[in-house]
């Protein structure tokens, strides 16, 4: 049986997710203020479609949409969760600010739309036809 999505990929993406995050707020020890930190899903999201699509062209689609979930579920939800239980954050703090949410909303938006352009790019040409 053949693995949905890459997991070592899903984590490589939710950690570049997160690290984004430091990238976009401001008024943190940690932050950058960054107003178009989004920019950087646009090579991490090309590069990734386009491994994908040398590597498992067949399903290539399907394996980067699930990659890409993996990633969201754990940068959205598993890391927000690990501060609660990690930092005694309060659960309000980790998963109710709105800049978070923003912030991952608009990478994933520009992240994915580079990754559907890219697959579309290195789409495999029809093979001719028989004679």
């Amino acid at each position: 049986m053949t693995q949905v999505f890459s997991f070592p990929i899903a984590l490589l993406l939710a950690v570049l997710m997160h690290t984004d995050w430091h990238f976009a707020r401001a008024g943190h020890h940690l932050g950058l203020g960054w107003r178009y930190h989004w920019v950087l899903a646009i090579p991490v999201f090309a590069a990734v479609a386009a491994w994908m699509a040398t590597k498992w062209p067949e399903v290539a689609w399907r394996r980067f949409a699930a990659t890409v979930l993996v990633a969201i579920v754990l940068a959205g939800g598993v890391e927000p969760l690990g501060e609660v239980i990690h930092y005694h954050t309060h659960w309000r703090d980790a998963f109710g600010e709105r800049a978070r949410w923003v912030a991952l909303a608009q990478y994933i938006t520009f992240g994915l739309l580079t990754g559907v352009i890219t697959l579309l790019f290195r789409r495999r040409p029809a093979p001719p036809p028989a004679r």
